[in-house]
């Protein structure tokens, strides 16, 4: 069963009747559309076809079959949705442009805005990774990542070029990004090490690679076409860890050395990242034993398990190789130990200065308080000694009151008992007794009450001079105590000023300088010797250094001379130091 042209957009259900006696209607709702396409992505592929070409529109589902086509030659429709069609174009024999057009069963819907363009198809002319010195060849290392540069002619036509390895007649593969029509970068891919046999020597395992770009088929199988060498497979680099006490290294210089194996064979500087907690090391030299990068110039914050930023730990040394190596060094601290040649950080001198400032603060605190103790002290003392005076002087003064009160009562008992003298009178016996006992008892009590002040005034002063002793001991101690942490504060403070020099800086006279800068790392040197050569010969050696040196001052020669040794992949960066 077929349906005409609609006039317009129509839904409704299918009905079927037979004979008008029975009529079936579907559930479902039946609709006339437009289809209508909007935009193609890409614009252009190479002739050889084999471009995933995507149509964009409205109703792109409509139909029950549908066909695609460019510039006259069938696009294969590999997928169908309601507003994108995918299919792949057909070879083309010339260099030509297309319209884009889609046929829903018989209706045919024409793209007009935008053609698509065969383009000539990709030539590959070299391939390469690695360090200098291992041009026109491709290398990698199984955990793949490493940076593969290919170079060529209309490397753009392709949208998604893939690159290949083939092990054990499996290909493995790995996506590239075209940087421009002559330039693409791809990863090494990722193949598996236990199907890999290194034999413990320098010989790579040697393999078949090619490139999977469309349907072009120069491209595939690219190790078999004449002057272009198999893929060489290295082992995986290894990076050691720091060898200092719990794997912690102390920034002392610009540069920073990461020692390993299996460094350069396969890799190059930019295919290594040397992470320092959140920052980057610049990866300056690479040689098959030693890596050396240039660190932050402050310490960076480590990073914690949730990647913030934590400034209270010591940042971990991280390297990384392609997309799945990575090595943990270590850490790298910036606070230097003090030693014989480096001067104190500044943190460390602030903060031995602000403890004995705050030390001296507190002495000052305490014979302030001291000092305030004693006055207060002797203040008391004072005071109570003008009390006992005072106390002394009442008490005297009531007892000698006292004494006269009964003096004069005593006179005048004994005139109110005067008779007229006689050779016969006399006073009563009893009378006189009474009398004697009173100024005996009275007597008596003045006394003890003399001696009872006195004692209790002898204990007060003895009590005052004890508390004055005591005060007196204390406050000696005190002093003393005060002055012997002063003296230790003070020579603490001169054995750390006795290290620096009037800027804080650690001089050093020109010929040490120079060594440390050139050997940082050595105490003695051949260049610092004397020659050890027959004395017969000794005149010719000197005569070849000097002809030497004027050839130094040749720019030419010195360019050429410097070039050769940078050539040489087995030249570290101390062999550089050495001969600068």
């Amino acid at each position: 069963m077929t349906t005409g042209p609609p006039s317009g957009i129509i839904s409704g259900p299918v009905v079927v009747k037979v004979l008008n006696d029975y009529v079936a209607k579907s559930k479902q709702n039946f609709s006339f559309v437009h289809p209508r396409i909007t935009s193609i992505n890409p614009s252009k592929g190479p002739r050889s076809g084999g471009t995933r070409l995507m149509i964009w529109g409205l109703s792109m589902d409509a139909g029950s079959h549908a066909e695609a086509y460019v510039g006259g030659m069938p696009c294969h429709i590999t997928n169908r949705e309601q507003n994108l069609v995918e299919c792949n174009t057909s070879a083309s024999g010339v260099y030509h442009e297309g319209k884009v057009r889609v046929k829903f069963d018989k209706g045919l819907r024409l793209f007009d805005d935008y053609v698509f363009l065969y383009v000539e198809d990709p030539i590959i002319d070299h391939v390469e990774s690695g360090s200098a010195g291992q041009k026109g060849v491709p290398r990698g290392i199984p955990s793949g990542g490493i940076t593969v540069t290919v170079r060529g002619k209309n490397l753009n036509a392709v949208q998604d070029p893939m690159m290949y390895i083939t092990l054990d007649s499996e290909e493995h593969y790995s996506r590239c990004i075209p940087d421009s029509a002559q330039q693409m970068k791809c990863k090494s891919p990722t193949v598996p090490k236990d199907k890999l046999s290194f034999d413990g020597g320098d010989s790579p395992v040697e393999l078949e690679y090619g490139f999977r770009m469309d349907n072009v088929q120069r491209v595939r199988d690219l190790s078999a076409t004449k002057g272009f060498p198999k893929f060489q497979m290295f082992p995986d680099p290894e990076y050691f860890p720091f060898t200092e006490k719990d794997r912690i290294k102390y920034y002392k210089s610009d540069y920073l050395t990461i020692n390993g194996n299996n460094l350069d064979r396969a890799c190059q500087e930019s295919d290594v990242i040397v992470r320092i907690g959140t920052s980057f090391c610049n990866v300056t030299s690479l040689s098959r034993v030693q890596l050396t990068c240039r660190p932050p110039t402050d310490q960076p914050p480590a990073q914690d398990k949730n990647g913030n930023p934590d400034r209270g730990q010591i940042p971990q040394v991280i390297v990384e190789v392609g997309d799945k190596l990575k090595f943990n060094i270590g850490r790298l601290s910036y606070d230097v130990p003090a030693g014989p040649d480096s001067a104190l950080p500044r943190p460390v001198i602030i903060g031995v200065t602000a403890l004995g400032a705050f030390l001296l603060i507190a002495v000052i605190f305490i014979l302030i308080a001291y000092r305030r103790k004693s006055t207060e002290s002797s203040r008391v003392l004072k005071t109570m000694q003008e009390q006992m005076d005072v106390l002394e002087l009442r008490v005297a003064s009531e007892c000698k009151e006292a004494f006269a009160e009964l003096q004069t009562e005593m006179t005048d008992l004994t005139s109110d008992l005067t008779v007229p003298a006689g050779p016969d009178s006399a006073l009563p016996r009893p009378v006189i007794i009474g009398v004697t006992a009173l100024g005996a008892f009275l007597l008596i009590a003045v006394i003890f009450i003399l001696i009872a002040y006195r004692r209790k005034s002898t204990e007060s002063s003895r009590v005052l001079k004890t508390m004055q002793e005591q005060m007196d001991v204390l406050e000696l101690r005190v002093a003393s105590e005060c002055k012997e942490a002063f003296a230790e504060l003070q020579t603490e403070m001169t054995d750390l000023t006795s290290d620096l020099t009037a800027g804080g800086i650690p001089f050093l006279d020109y010929k040490a300088y120079t060594m440390k800068v050139l050997f940082p790392s050595t105490e003695d040197h051949p260049v610092l010797k004397e020659m050890q050569v027959d004395p017969v010969k000794k005149q010719h050696m000197e005569k070849g250094l000097w002809q030497f040196g004027q050839l130094v001052m040749n720019k030419t020669f010195l360019l050429l001379f410097i070039r050769t040794l940078e050539s040489n992949r087995y030249f570290s960066m101390r062999d550089r130091v050495s001969v600068a």
